[in-house]
């Protein structure tokens, strides 16, 4: 029922849907922003180009925890669906998890063999996705962002990733202008 965006002028915006109402916009940045993560729940992690991450609580528009994800090249940035948890991914190759509770590091991944461009989090948050200039696509076990398994296939960069609400499907996007779907086994998840 609820989307949101963000924009290179530092605001955030939550609209309702199907109607199209902008129900608040948020402007709490300096510079602008980055990648968006959630919402979940009320919560939506918004990340600046100089790599802050501010988690805002979309009821009030009120900064819950800003977090220092430790690299200026964020890519992307995903939440677990049950707001525990924020993923960053750096141009840096790094692969980091933050404890919203507290802003705590909760893992680092391995150094990647190349840099993610997008993640997100199955819906059951018990592992993450991400997609990398490599064309390939990696799964790691949540919370410690241990390497699960990889998908290969793109033969360019993987630009975007979703999975479906019932967590059985990954849907990627890449610049090789071609999406696949992705049928997660239940015995590798």
């Amino acid at each position: 029922t609820r989307l949101a965006t963000l924009s290179w002028d530092g605001t955030t915006k939550l609209w309702r849907v199907p109607n199209g109402e902008i129900v608040r916009t948020i402007d709490v940045h300096a510079g602008g922003i980055a990648t968006l993560a959630g919402p979940a729940g009320t919560l939506v992690a918004a990340v600046t180009e100089d790599g802050i991450a501010r988690v805002i609580d979309a009821t009030d528009g009120t900064t819950v925890r800003t977090v220092d994800l430790y690299t200026p090249s964020v890519r992307a940035a995903a939440m677990s669906p049950d707001g525990t948890y924020l993923a960053s991914t750096g141009g840096d190759s790094s692969l980091r998890i933050w404890n919203i509770r507290d802003g705590s590091l909760a893992a680092a991944g391995d150094r990647l063999p190349a840099s993610q461009r997008c993640c997100i989090f199955l819906p059951d948050s018990s592992a993450l996705v991400s997609g990398g200039w490599d064309g390939t696509c990696r799964f790691f076990r949540m919370p410690d962002a241990v390497l699960l398994w990889t998908l290969s296939g793109h033969t360019s960069i993987v630009t975007c990733c979703t999975v479906s609400r019932d967590g059985t499907l990954l849907i990627t996007g890449s610049n090789d202008t071609t999406v696949r779907l992705w049928r997660i086994a239940e015995e590798e998840a």
